[in-house]
């Protein structure tokens, strides 16, 4: 019965990973957070030292630096021994600046 239940806790890591991290677009702080903190609560500190990120990339489909991001976060945690600590990521630079249009449709120009 342990056996069934490993497995399909593999099953369902992966097929969360692979849900929510190939969605299209930006994803938001929220969801980043949900990720890494899947994949630190997944991960033991020790991995990448054994040899295993490699193996833990193809059980859980992703990419190798994922894993190892992962176990850095795990370490993080178990070194300062607090709870997680919400991620931040800085907004992109692509945004669009609506300033601009505003300006321009009070102008001369887009006023005619």
């Amino acid at each position: 019965n342990d056996e069934k239940t490993a497995a399909a806790l593999l099953i369902a890591a992966k097929s969360f990973f692979g849900e929510i991290m190939s969605t299209k677009g930006r994803l938001s702080d929220s969801d980043m957070n949900a990720i890494w903190a899947t994949i630190a609560a997944l991960m033991p500190a020790g991995l990448i030292d054994g040899r295993g990120g490699a193996s833990a990339s193809r059980i859980l489909g992703v990419h190798h630096r994922v894993i190892t991001k992962g176990v850095e976060v795990r370490a993080g945690l178990e070194e300062h021994g607090r709870g997680w600590v919400q991620l931040r990521y800085s907004a992109h630079q692509d945004r669009v600046d609506l300033r601009l249009i505003g300006e321009w449709w009070h102008s001369d120009e887009g006023s005619t």
